[in-house]
């Protein structure tokens, strides 16, 4: 079957004041894959949703899951600063902290190269 015509997954980039920003991805409401540590490679993130968005499957076509229980506490809610900053539904310029900031800072501006109706308050 084409990318194009996949099925995007469900994901959620997270940025919390503990481990910087990560990425979970859901399929049929069962996380599948997980990745931390994108505050030090600026951009990587962004490319990453983007390819979500065109049809990947990271626990299949990318390396570096870090799916395990000791890096998946804060989707089931831990008492500290969790802020979705993106997920299918679009981006979130006013819930993001500095790491989040410094991702995105290029796209959210630039209307060139993401569009506005991905930009959500």
């Amino acid at each position: 079957m084409d990318k194009m015509k996949k099925k995007v997954l469900q994901f959620e980039a997270v940025e919390d004041c503990c481990i910087g920003l990560s990425l979970y991805v859901w399929k049929r409401k069962k996380l599948i894959y997980v990745r931390n540590g994108y505050k030090h490679c600026p951009g990587q993130l962004f490319e990453d949703i983007s390819s979500l968005r065109r049809g990947d499957n990271p626990a299949t076509d990318w390396k570096g899951n870090q799916l395990s229980e000791t890096n998946i506490y804060p989707v089931i809610g831990w008492n500290f600063d969790l802020r979705i900053i993106a997920d299918n539904a679009g981006i979130y310029p006013d819930r993001m902290m500095e790491a989040g900031q410094t991702e995105f800072e290029k796209w959210i501006w630039d209307v060139k190269k993401i569009p506005m109706k991905m930009i959500r308050k």
